[in-house]
């Protein structure tokens, strides 16, 4: 997606592997490929724009749920 101008947000706090050092090398290696490191909150608090609106409250939903 970064080949074809996306910007590409990755959620490091929704993604694993079996070691923290291995989490560690793929955070690292999308990072210096152009993609923006992030968590599920930030990326929900981004999509939200206006708390007040009925889709802003169903994200707080979300945030307060996880």
């Amino acid at each position: 997606m970064l080949d074809e101008g996306y910007e590409v947000q990755v959620s490091a706090d929704a993604s694993a592997s079996y070691t923290q050092y291995g989490d560690n090398l793929a955070l690292e290696r999308m990072r210096q490929a152009g993609a923006i490191i992030t968590t599920v909150d930030q990326i929900i608090s981004e999509l939200a724009i206006d708390w007040t609106s009925p889709n802003g409250q169903k994200l707080v939903g979300i945030l307060n749920y996880h």
